[in-house]
């Protein structure tokens, strides 16, 4: 299930990414396709060289953005992340790869939501914000086609339903 979710995350975040303009770089796009093109291909039939490939697509995107700094020279190093939709990229990887431990895919599944749904305003900061409606719909929707349509609409309905 947590595959299927970061999957459907990932595939909307390579879309975007395409229409954007103006486009990311050739290199981040190309990592962004691999990358769900090789979920793609282990979620219809897991094999030990599609996990191989995987790690391999994870390790690419990891090292893409892998410029650590130090602010100052008593804090601890901060890894500069230069592109948000290839960190949930990397994210979705590293949930396909945690596949057989059921709690930490689920983190990682978790981690995935968060990344896409997260927006920064500069008069509110990070979170959950206006911005993000959009991204927290694709998000239910995905839980709303996948249970068969058994999500309630409205407060009422969940109401009625408890």
């Amino acid at each position: 299930m947590a595959m299927r979710f970061v999957l459907y995350l990932a595939e909307r975040t390579l879309a975007r990414m395409q229409a954007a303009e103006p486009p990311p770089d050739v290199a981040s796009l190309a990592l962004a396709t691999a990358a769900v093109t090789a979920m793609r291909r282990y979620l219809d039939a897991a094999t030990p060289e599609g996990m191989s490939a995987l790690r391999a697509s994870l390790t690419q995107v990891f090292q893409a953005q892998n410029e650590i700094v130090r602010p100052m020279p008593w804090k601890a190093p901060v890894r500069l992340i230069r592109s948000k939709d290839l960190l949930l990229i990397e994210d979705a990887l590293r949930c396909f790869v945690a596949s057989d431990n059921v709690a930490q895919a689920g983190e990682w599944a978790y981690q995935v939501a968060r990344v896409y749904a997260e927006r920064y305003n500069p008069a509110h900061g990070p979170g959950l914000l206006v911005e993000s409606v959009p991204f927290l719909a694709d998000i239910v929707r995905f839980w709303k086609e996948d249970s068969g349509d058994q999500i309630p609409e409205t407060r009422r309905e969940v109401s009625d339903a408890r």
